[in-house]
């Protein structure tokens, strides 16, 4: 047993045993966060008993990531930057198209079964009619050129020409 020094507080325990009642003394409190890194120099401070490292506060900097700049030798530099990626491949054009035809397009589709449109702003069609799809609704319908008309017409009538 460690000697009585006349205090009222119980000596630690060693590690891994039980405090009073059996209940096992709680968690260490985590540690503290890293300091945030800075590009000012730290400047040291001392008192006339403990030797500290002083961390000035840090402000709050907006980030742009088009703005990444290295610290090299004491001189600022632009990071290097990754080409940006290539463009898509351009909508299909042919020359064989007729001069209604738009030049670009998404694919051109023949119509598998007739359609008489409903509204204003549909295509009718005959079987065999060539289309030239130039946007596809997500509900089906797709948007077409047929005879230098823009229209929509049911995307399930048509299909992809090879």
């Amino acid at each position: 047993p460690p000697p009585d020094t006349g205090s009222s507080i119980p000596p630690p325990l060693p590690p891994g045993s039980a405090g009073p009642g059996g209940i096992p003394p709680p968690p260490p409190p985590p540690p503290p966060p890293p300091p945030a890194l800075s590009a000012a120099p730290v400047k040291k401070t001392t008192t006339s008993t403990v030797h500290k490292q002083s961390v000035p506060k840090q402000q709050p900097v907006a980030f742009n990531p088009d703005d990444i700049l290295k610290v090299k030798l004491g001189r600022r530099t632009k990071a290097p930057v990754d080409p940006p990626p290539p463009p898509p491949p351009a909508p299909e054009t042919k020359s064989s198209d007729p001069e209604w035809a738009p030049k670009e397009y998404i694919e051109k589709v023949e119509a598998i079964y007739e359609y008489e449109k409903d509204k204003d702003d549909e295509l009718s069609f005959k079987a065999g009619s060539i289309i030239y799809v130039v946007k596809k609704n997500d509900d089906g319908w797709y948007e077409g050129i047929l005879d230098g008309t823009l229209g929509l017409f049911p995307g399930n009538y048509a299909e992809v020409l090879k």
